[in-house]
């Protein structure tokens, strides 16, 4: 099979020629006495069509012409492609019109002889699509739908302050509790992160030895005056636990604070003459720039991961989606501009949202790596992440959508409705 994919980050969507691979255990349909069998999934989506392939002009005019997830269906209503375009008609129009050159070999499934019915979900964002995309094939491909995604954890960094031993370190689980911060573009970028808060703030990096406090033999950090011995009983394990809290509020975005701090503490070594010490500390306070890097702008405690995460929408209009930790649901679409009681009535709607509490399970840890897939794309597809505070206001709200009109789409003159004609070998 050579497949076709999408790829940026952590997410691949595939789209296979061997129509086979995607015939998942197909357990069947619900079928009425006298009516045609009906796939559990058809009410998922938009709207459908019957397919008398190879399609005629008229029949693929009546598709849409529009972004979306589609799906062909055999004539058991047996699953045959998932996939989503950019055009749902330009993809029926490669994969169900008669071809060019009937002669001409070719690597791909015929699928205009399995094909018995399409069905679509129209999008009007790349995110969107891709949401609709992992709902979809959630339900399709209940077995296989993370390989045909091949959708892989955020990364995060994570510490349990309280355990016996507090040690840092990077993961794509955020279900073991704990402090969590992230999400990062990579594991390679929370690796690095992780390292720079060891160096800023002289964090123990041998967890074994760590575990032995205070009966550890040290390691050569420690030997180096890089690590303040915790394992050697140095200092106290509840003192260290502060330094790692300190780390931690820095990550978590307690910038000005911490280098306050800092700052007043190397005065005060200073004052007391303890220079060696003083100058340690004005080396990490000159580490700690390192951390205003772009690649690092997202990051910040798990908790907050709730967005007002906006993308656009149908003709001069944006879609807001409510993101929680994972939970992703759509809020409303705004008419821009938008009037203030709408702005209103979407953040009374977000108050409620936002209000219901939820446990991360497995699906919304998939929800959240999809989120933060699309916070790191470098253009008009990462959307607008707007981070939710119950003090947002609608002038805020209204600013920021303002400030990002030309990736939102809303300074592009409408097109016009009237359906173009479509040549035949066009």
């Amino acid at each position: 099979m050579a497949p076709v994919s999408q790829k940026h980050g952590t997410v691949s969507q595939k789209h296979g020629t061997d129509f086979t691979l995607y015939r998942e255990a197909f357990t069947g349909v619900e079928t009425t006495p006298g009516q045609s069998s009906t796939p559990l999934w058809a009410t998922l989506f938009d709207g459908d069509c019957e397919i008398h392939a190879p399609l005629s002009l008229p029949a693929l005019m009546a598709i849409p012409n529009r972004r979306g997830v589609f799906l062909l269906e055999g004539s058991g209503g047996e699953p045959i492609l998932l996939a989503s375009a950019a055009s749902v008609r330009t993809r029926m129009r490669s994969k169900l019109t008669a071809p060019e050159n009937p002669d001409q070999p070719s690597r791909q499934a015929d699928l205009r002889t399995i094909s018995s019915r399409l069905r679509w979900k129209l999008s009007d964002s790349h995110f969107e699509a891709l949401w609709h995309y992992w709902q979809l094939s959630r339900v399709i491909y209940p077995k296989t739908y993370r390989e045909l995604l091949n959708l892989q954890g955020a990364w995060f960094l994570q510490v349990d302050v309280a355990a016996a031993a507090p040690f840092l370190s990077r993961t794509q689980d955020v279900t073991r509790g704990g402090r969590y911060l992230g999400p990062f573009m990579t594991g390679r970028s929370a690796q690095k992160f992780l390292e720079m808060l060891e160096d800023a703030f002289d964090l123990c990096r041998c967890l074994d030895e760590l575990r032995a406090a205070p009966h550890g033999r040290g390691c050569v950090y420690r030997q180096l005056g890089r690590c303040p011995g915790p394992c050697q009983g140095l200092i106290s394990i509840e003192e260290y636990r502060r330094t790692v809290t300190q780390a931690c509020d820095f990550a978590a975005g307690r910038r000005a604070d911490v280098r306050g701090e800092m700052d007043g503490r190397m005065r005060e070594l200073a004052a007391q003459q303890r220079y060696e010490e003083a100058a340690n500390l004005k080396a990490r306070l000159k580490r700690l720039d390192e951390f205003d890097k772009p690649e690092y702008a997202h990051v910040a405690p798990l908790e907050t991961f709730r967005f007002l995460y906006v993308h656009p929408g149908p003709r001069r209009s944006v879609k807001v989606f409510f993101i929680d930790r994972g939970e992703i649901q759509l809020g409303v679409t705004l008419a821009w501009p938008a009037e203030q009681a709408a702005v209103e009535q979407l953040l009374l709607a977000g108050n409620m949202f936002f209000a219901q509490p939820r446990p991360i399970d497995a699906a919304r840890q998939e929800g959240l790596s999809l989120v933060s897939h699309y916070l790191f794309y470098p253009d008009e597809r990462s959307g607008l992440a707007l981070r939710w505070q119950a003090a947002l206001t609608a002038a805020e709200v209204v600013q920021a959508i303002d400030h990002s009109a030309e990736k939102l789409k809303l300074t592009k003159k409408p097109k016009d409705d009237k359906p173009q004609a479509l040549q035949p070998g066009e």
